[in-house]
């Protein structure tokens, strides 16, 4: 029981088990028991809105209790106030293959260094959308072709500062694979270094135009 400055008196409705009876049992579920957030109100209200009579108590018992209750604060109220999170977030979705064109950036065989695509191949399902995006960080146009796809995709370039850096220019493109199969694209443009005499799109071992793993690469559709 508890009497007020006016000399009523009013019951706390958790003192039932402290006179013998029982009180009421709470789901295990439940985030927290109702004891718990009855202290925790009982807690933010004693730190909050009675803070100044808190204040002009000077005994051991009130400036006991202090700390504590700025500790239940803090630990408990973000429980009460706070929504609960959900547990899966809708992910905004990508692009499902990426890849960067990087200038001079790849030695070759012969010792020189040569423009490429990085990576250079991609995995696909057929029948299934695919979404390609390409950073390319030369200022040069390239292009991603593979006729028996349909593919000619134009990769415009960077633009260059006075300084030489180069701000990356993205293109985003989507095809849809329709067979099942391993497929070979390469660039249709002309690139890399003229000192190299443009290696880098000669045609390579299987005579197809192109450098694997430069201004190359294969195209795996899966069924």
């Amino acid at each position: 029981m508890t009497k007020a400055a006016d000399g009523s008196t009013f019951r706390h409705p958790e003192e039932g088990d402290v006179e013998g009876r029982t009180a009421r049992p709470v789901p295990s579920g439940e985030g927290i028991t109702r004891r718990k957030a009855l202290g925790t109100v009982g807690a933010f209200l004693g730190a909050g809105a009675a803070l100044p009579l808190l204040a002009a108590c000077s005994g051991p018992a009130a400036k006991a209790a202090s700390s504590p209750t700025q500790k239940v604060i803090s630990a408990t109220l973000p429980v009460l106030t706070q929504a609960p999170v959900a547990a899966k977030q809708e992910v905004a979705a990508g692009p499902d293959v990426k890849m960067t064109v990087l200038p001079g950036e790849l030695k070759g065989p012969d010792g020189l260094m040569h423009d490429a695509f990085v990576p250079s191949g991609m995995v696909l399902k057929a029948g299934v959308p695919a979404t390609v995006a390409v950073t390319s960080y030369d200022d040069g146009k390239h292009s991603v072709t593979c006729k028996e796809l349909g593919l000619d995709e134009t990769i415009k370039g960077g633009t260059a500062a006075a300084s030489g850096d180069i701000t990356p220019a993205v293109t985003t493109f989507t095809f849809t694979p329709k067979t099942a199969g391993v497929y070979r694209w390469h660039c249709d443009m002309e690139c890399d270094s003229a000192k190299s005499g443009h290696w880098a799109m000669t045609d390579d071992f299987d005579k197809q135009p192109g450098r694997l793993g430069y201004m190359a690469g294969w195209i795996v559709v899966l069924k």
